[in-house]
Formats: structure tokens, sequence, C-alpha cells
């Protein structure tokens, strides 16, 4: 048999692309190496809690994922709007004064930024707000580093807020990603909520793949080679099809390509990637000090921490028994135990011996989180050419790495190949 379509990667790019081609009505069959879809938007049992693939949320301003996903069914569960910033030793909150009122004296008197700091914030955000995302991606564009000196942000402010902000949203601590990129994530938390579905990140995948012919999906099924017209699978079976599509993490893409010869375009060139490390413990009956379950930033600039979380706070299914979950995330890529006792001593430091106590629940080391940011990046709203004739890719490859894009260039791969057969 010959199919119309075999996808490659089950992850939200692929069923996307997936979801397309079965609204066109065209024959499809989307592998998968692993048992269950979502790539790295994935959730994990353990003892009762959900501990999704690293730390993860939804952007709920995202609009491809406004048009695809069902949030209601998906049940999210919003962040409080704010953060909480421990530097000089102490803890510092900085919130949204009209949904946390009763924050507004400790974020007016946070020493964390100056007051042209905070006016040079509210005049960035505005000017992002005058832009629409299309228009934000056909900007010039520079190391977000440089683009934040040249506002005039202080020293100070940008270790403090934006070092750890951008460590933990693209894992890069030295802000090297394109100021396309910081504009983009600034205009999204400004216009939506940081969210979770109720029962963990993966229920975004769950939710896509029910609505496929669950026939048409293949899991532990890996692919090893490709031609033009046909996969390759781990144990030797061989399907074709008129058209391929690769929505795999650009190592897997650039492995899978070797194989393909006198291609339209060169091969990827992927960058080094960026990797970290999420720690999940059980903290018992334990909370935080503030009463409002704000994300923490590491603003002292030293340690292995980056940011921590408190999921079971926000959405209780996270965790059993009214027992608290606490997500930690470093930008180290090990595992060792010195990692472990290296964090509970910073945590220890930061909220008493208790921290002691935690139950290490996980260990995740992800070495490949994300891709490499830096300019020049891709525009993510114009789709590479066709790799070979019947090869195209989605996903990462010549866009950016996002709830977002990995849903737009999986819908726009599979209505664009769906148009050419």
């Amino acid at each position: 048999m010959e199919y119309d379509v075999i996808i490659v990667g089950a992850g939200l790019a692929g069923l996307a692309c997936a979801r397309a081609v079965h609204r066109r009505k065209k024959s499809f069959i989307l592998l998968e190496a692993e048992e269950q879809p979502g790539g790295r938007v994935r959730t994990d049992r353990e003892q009762g809690f959900l501990l999704d693939r690293g730390f993860q949320v939804l952007q709920t301003a995202y609009p491809e994922a406004q048009k695809t996903l069902d949030y209601q069914r998906l049940d999210l569960r919003s962040y409080p709007s704010g953060i909480v910033i421990r530097a000089n030793d102490r803890f510092h909150t900085i919130a949204d004064p009209r949904r946390h009122p009763s924050q507004l004296l400790a974020t007016a008197t946070s020493p964390i930024g100056s007051v042209r700091d905070r006016y040079l914030v509210l005049k960035l955000a505005i000017a992002v707000r005058g832009v629409t995302l299309p228009d934000i991606f056909q900007e010039e564009e520079q190391p977000t580093i440089d683009f934040l000196e040249q506002w005039g942000f202080s020293h100070q402010f940008i270790q403090q807020f934006f070092q750890p902000f951008f460590a933990g949203a693209c894992l890069d601590p030295e802000i090297r990603a394109s100021s396309r990129v910081l504009k983009y994530i600034m205009r999204m938390f400004a216009a939506g909520d940081v969210a979770v579905p109720a029962k963990g990140m993966g229920q975004i995948a769950a939710q896509l793949a029910a609505e496929l012919p669950q026939e048409n999906i293949r899991y532990v099924s890996r692919v090893t080679s490709i031609t033009n017209g046909s996969v390759t699978l781990q144990y030797g079976t061989t399907l074709h099809a008129r058209m391929i599509v690769l929505a795999t993490p650009l190592p897997m893409v650039k492995e899978l390509l070797k194989t393909v010869s006198e291609p339209a375009e060169p091969a990827p060139q992927a960058r080094s990637p960026l990797g970290e490390t999420c720690l999940y413990f059980n903290a018992g009956e334990w909370r935080p000090p503030s009463k409002i379950p704000f994300l923490i930033l590491n603003g002292e600039g030293q340690g292995p921490v980056n940011n921590l979380a408190f999921p079971s706070l926000i959405a209780p299914d996270y965790a059993p028994n009214n027992e608290t979950l606490v997500a930690v995330v470093s930008l180290r890529n090990e595992t060792s135990p010195e990692l472990e006792n290296q964090i509970r001593e910073q945590l220890a430091s930061w909220f008493g011996t208790e921290v002691n106590h935690w139950q290490l629940l996980r260990t995740m080391h992800i070495p490949y989180g994300l891709p490499n940011q830096e300019p020049p990046t891709a525009n993510p709203y114009q789709l590479p050419l066709s790799y070979d004739t019947r090869i195209r890719i989605c996903g990462e490859y010549r866009s950016l790495p996002s709830i977002q894009w990995a849903l737009l260039s999986g819908r726009k791969t599979g209505e664009i190949i769906c148009d050419e057969l």
C-alpha cells in the first residue's frame, strides 16, 4: 500500500500536520518512536505525581493554540500574574497589581530595577503591542543582550530579571537569543495567561491525537532511514508514500536526511542544542513563603538553580494527598548526586532546613531541550521549500521552538502538501 502521506514524529508539529491531512481526507500514517504522542510535551506519572518532561507551560495567547486546542476541555489552570525574584538574600515580588492588589506595595517597593528600568519595561511592552506577530519576525534582529543594553536597561536589572527569565524561557542564560524572540515572548505574556492543563501538559498532545483515527498512528515505530518515497522502520518494515514529512527534533532530522541523495536544498546545520536538568521534589505539606505560588527566579547570579515552580499549587491533580510538587530547573547538563546536593543546599538557604526532607521524585536530564535561537533566525510564518520533491520538514526546521510554532508549522505543512497532492 502507498499512503498519500507518511509523517515521522508524533510531537505537536506531527500531530498538527496529521490533523490537517486527515481533514483534507488524504490517507496517512503517523509514526512515533515512543509509546505515546507529544515528543517533549509529555507528562509522566510517578508515585501519584504528574511530572511534565521538564517544567513547561502553555501561553494562552498563542494564536495557533487558540485555533487548534479546546481550552475548556484541557481545563487550564493559570499561574499568578507575576514573579518572585531571589536577590540580595531576600525574595522580591513583582506582580500585576490589577490581578493581585495585595501585592501592590511589595511590587512598588521592590528593589528589582530602578524607576527607569520599570519605565523602559512599560515602554517596550507598549511598543511590542503595536506590532503584529508576523511583522515582529520581519524586523531587524540582534542578540537580546545587545538589544536590552541599547534600550538602556541597567546591568543590575538585566542580571536579576532578564537573565534568569530568558534562561527559563529559552534555556539561554547569556541572553543571546534573537531580539525577535524577546518581543514575541513579551507580547504573549502581556496578552494572555501562563497555564497548564489540569492533568499535565501531555493532555495537549492527547487531545490532538484523539482527533485522529487510532489505526493511523503507530507507536514504538522508530524510523531508521528514508528515501525519496519510502521510510524504513527499526524492525525492517518499509512503508511507501507520495509525500514524507519529518516532524522530529533537529538532531533526528539531520540524521535521517543522511540517506537522501541530491536534495533540493542542503541538510540543516543544527547548532549546539541547549539543555536543562529538571528535578522534581515531593515537599509534603510544605508551602512556599508567599501565599501566592508565583514562579521564582534566581536573580543572584550564582548557584545551580535557575527557577522553580509549584505546579500542584496551580493544578492540584499534579500531586496526591494535598502534597506540594516542586519543579526545580537547572541549566547544568548533569544528573549527578552532587547536583542534587548543591540544589538542596541552595534551596535550604532560601527556605530553611525543611528542604533536606523533600523527597526527590525524579531527575530529568534533557540534553536537547531547545535549539539555539541566536540570530539569524527564521521567520516562522514562512515555511521552507520542500527539502526534496517528496520530502517536507516541519517543526523547528527553519522555524522556531514553541507550542505556537509547532502547531502552526504542522498545520501549514499539512495543508500545503495536500494542495500539492
